[in-house]
């Protein structure tokens, strides 16, 4: 899919999620599918940019207009370390920018590191965190305590 918005979740409260695509576009077979996530309120519907995004989208994918479809996994591998950066730099005691600049730069002369970096921020997502109802408080320390260092292995990567 190639992916035309991301939630950017340096400008959240939470910090939390990782890189969130909320709108894409693909070829299938001779059709074309535009997918976008926004739209949840009254007052987005509304918006008068909003209402241009949903129409260039179904012209798009009724060929009423052109565009490019092919993925765009550079792109996405940038913002993807970027919201690794986001939300891991605090927990490292560093500073998420130079982490993420650092990661892109890396991105961008190794082709190799792409796949390597998305896979480990992929496994440190897919790790547990542990449920205060059903673990032990100690169980869900020593969870933290490996996600903690999952997280330093990744940052150790993008910084060599």
């Amino acid at each position: 899919m190639r992916v035309l918005l991301s939630l950017n979740m340096a400008d959240t409260k939470t910090k939390g999620g990782y890189h969130v695509p909320v709108c894409w576009v693909r070829e299938f077979g001779s059709g074309r599918l535009f997918y976008t996530n926004l739209g949840h309120n009254e007052s987005t519907w509304k918006d008068e940019k909003y209402r241009e995004h949903v129409l260039a989208g179904i012209r798009w994918a009724l060929k009423l207009e052109q565009g490019p479809a092919a993925a765009n996994p550079d792109v996405q591998a940038v913002e993807n370390a970027k919201s690794f950066a986001v939300v891991v730099a605090p927990m490292v005691g560093k500073e998420w920018q130079p982490l993420a600049a650092k990661a892109s730069k890396k991105l961008k002369s190794d082709s190799g590191f792409m796949e390597t970096l998305n896979s480990k921020i992929a496994e440190l997502r897919r790790m547990p965190t542990g449920d205060a109802r059903k673990e032990k408080p100690e169980e869900i320390e020593k969870l933290k305590e490996k996600r903690l260092a999952a997280a330093k292995n990744i940052v150790q990567l993008i910084e060599q």
